[in-house]
């Protein structure tokens, strides 16, 4: 079997670069998490739960709204997930469809041959 060659493994290396900074954002935030729950459950004397499902009698009812100040980080995070981390996805996926047609060719030729 052949060896790759170096350009590739070098992108290969590259796309593996990006992937880790994706992934260390996302245990960053994982942290922040873990951080903010046993700062609460602290705060509140409290055990840190093993799960963050709510107790069916919340689902049968409004639960109480956040801080305000809460709430409006929590709605920047939506508007991030929304915005932000779409654009990063789509812009990836076309970066990374980019390489690939360069290494993907289709001949399409057979199609419009005249017979």
């Amino acid at each position: 079997m052949e060896a790759l060659p170096e350009s590739f493994l070098c992108v290969l290396r590259d796309i593996a670069s990006f992937e880790e900074a994706v992934t260390r954002m996302v245990a960053s935030v994982q942290e922040k998490r873990t951080l903010l729950t046993n700062a609460a459950c602290r705060s509140l004397g409290i055990s840190p739960p093993s799960d963050f499902s709510l107790p069916e009698t919340l689902l049968q009812s409004e639960p109480p709204p956040p801080h305000p100040r809460v709430a409006a980080a929590l709605m920047g995070l939506g508007e991030v997930a929304e915005t932000t981390l779409k654009t990063l996805k789509r812009e990836a996926h076309a970066k990374l469809d980019q390489i690939l047609s360069h290494y993907y060719n289709i001949d399409l030729s057979p199609l419009f041959a005249y017979k």
